[in-house]
C-alpha cells in the first residue's frame, strides 16, 4: 500500500518544511499540498517549498479545481514544479471544496472539469491547446505528469475512469461503497477503451491515532466534519449514511462554516458531537484509533481494492500524526507489501 499526506503550510514555516522532511523520511510516498487560500499560504509557493525540501517522494496539488486558476496557470505552475523537483510531480483535482467555498463560488460541473483535464494534457504534450474557442500556448513543460480525479459521485468517478492516473475516493470506507466506486471507476474507463486496473485507486481519510478510539475521535472530529460537508452535500443516503442520520447529516452541511476549514480549533468539530455523528463518520472517512487499528483497517482497505490512502495532517499536532503514521502503522503495511 502506498501512504500520502497532505500538508498546510500555517504560521510557521519550519514547522510545515519539518513536516514534509518527516514525512518522507518515515516512507511515505507522496506530499500533497491543499488548494486553501482561505486559511493556508499560496498552494504553488508552499509546493515549492516542498520540493526544495525532498528528494524523493512525489509532490503536487491534493487537490486544486478548475474554479480559481486558468488551465494554462497550472500547466504553466506544474511544469516549472516538475522541473524543480527532479520530476516527481503529480496533478490531483477535482470539482472544487475549500477553494471554491471561500470564495462563495460553485464547484466546477463535470464537463467543465473533463474539459479543464484535456487542456491541461494538451499543454504537458504539446504545448497547445484551445481553451474556451481561444489558443493558448505554454511552454517548458517536460513530461506530462500524472493526474488523478478526486471523485466522490458517480459522473466525477466515470470520469476518473476515463481521463486519470489515479482516482482519490471520498465517499466512504464500507464493502458497499468502495465496490459502487470501483464500479463506476471501471464503467468510465470501459467507455473510453481502458482497463481500469491500469488506473491507480487512493482513499482520502481523516486519521487520528491515539490510545483508544474514544480518545482518537476528539481529534479528528475537525477533519470529520470537513469531510461530511465535502461529500454528503448531496446524495448522502446513496453513499450510506443510515436514514436516522440524515437530517443530522444534512443540519452539518448547513451549519459547517467554511472560512473555518481544516483549522484545528474550528468549531465545526463541535457539529459532529452535538450532532451525534461522532462514531458514524469516523467510520465512514475516518482511520482513528490504536495503531493495531488503523493497521486492521488499512488491511481491509487494501484488500478490497484500495492501492493508496491520503491522511492530511491535521488536528492540533499535524507533526505527531505524521510521526506516528510513519513509526507506528507504516512499516507493518510496507513490511506487507515487500
Amino acid at each position: 500500500m502506498k501512504f500520502g499526506t497532505v500538508s498546510l503550510w500555517r504560521d510557521s514555516t519550519a514547522a510545515f518544511v519539518d513536516e514534509i522532511r518527516t514525512a518522507e523520511s518515515l516512507g511515505f510516498d507522496l506530499v500533497g499540498v491543499g488548494d486553501t487560500p482561505g486559511g493556508y499560504r499560496e498552494l504553488y509557493v508552499s509546493l515549492s517549498v516542498a520540493a526544495l525540501n525532498t528528494s524523493r517522494v512525489a509532490v503536487g496539488p491534493m487537490v486544486t479545481n478548475p474554479v480559481t486558476r486558468h488551465p494554462a496557470v497550472t500547466a504553466s505552475a506544474l511544469g516549472a514544479l516538475d522541473r524543480l523537483s527532479g520530476g516527481r510531480v503529480v496533478l490531483g483535482i477535482g470539482t472544487g471544496g475549500s477553494a471554491v467555498w471561500s470564495l462563495s463560488r460553485p464547484p466546477a460541473k463535470i464537463d467543465e472539469l473533463r474539459a479543464y483535464i484535456e487542456t491541461v494534457r494538451a499543454l504537458m504534450t504539446r504545448g497547445e491547446a484551445t481553451e474556451d474557442g481561444r489558443h493558448v500556448v505554454v511552454s517548458g513543460i517536460d513530461r506530462a505528469f500524472p493526474v488523478f480525479v478526486s471523485a466522490e459521485g458517480p459522473r466525477a468517478l466515470r470520469l476518473a475512469g476515463a481521463l486519470a492516473d489515479g482516482v482519490i475516493l471520498h465517499a466512504g470506507t464500507s464493502v458497499e461503497a468502495i465496490n459502487w466506486c470501483l464500479a463506476a471507476v471501471a464503467e468510465g474507463a470501459a467507455q473510453a477503451g481502458r482497463d481500469p486496473g491500469q488506473i491507480e485507486v487512493w482513499m482520502m481519510l481523516k486519521a487520528s491515532i491515539a490510545g483508544s478510539r474514544e480518545e482518537a475521535l476528539q481529534e479528528v472530529k475537525v477533519g470529520l466534519a470537513g469531510s461530511a460537508q465535502h461529500a454528503l452535500r448531496t446524495g448522502a443516503a446513496a453513499k450510506g449514511v443510515p436514514p436516522h442520520l440524515l437530517e443530522p447529516v444534512r443540519e452539518l452541511v448547513e451549519r459547517y462554516d467554511v472560512h473555518q476549514h481544516a483549522m484545528a480549533l474550528s468549531s465545526n468539530g463541535d457539529l459532529v458531537d452535538e450532532l451525534g455523528l461522532a462514531s458514524f463518520l469516523a467510520d465512514h472517512f475516518g482511520l482513528a484509533g490504536t495503531p493495531q487499528d488503523c493497521v486492521e483497517r488499512l488491511r481491509t482497505l487494501e484488500a478490497r481494492g484500495v492501492h493508496g490512502v491520503l491522511i492530511p495532517a491535521g488536528g492540533r499536532d499535524p507533526l505527531g500524526l505524521i510521526t506516528r503514521l510513519g513509526r507506528e502503522v507504516l512499516p507493518h503495511l510496507k513490511s506487507q507489501d515487500a
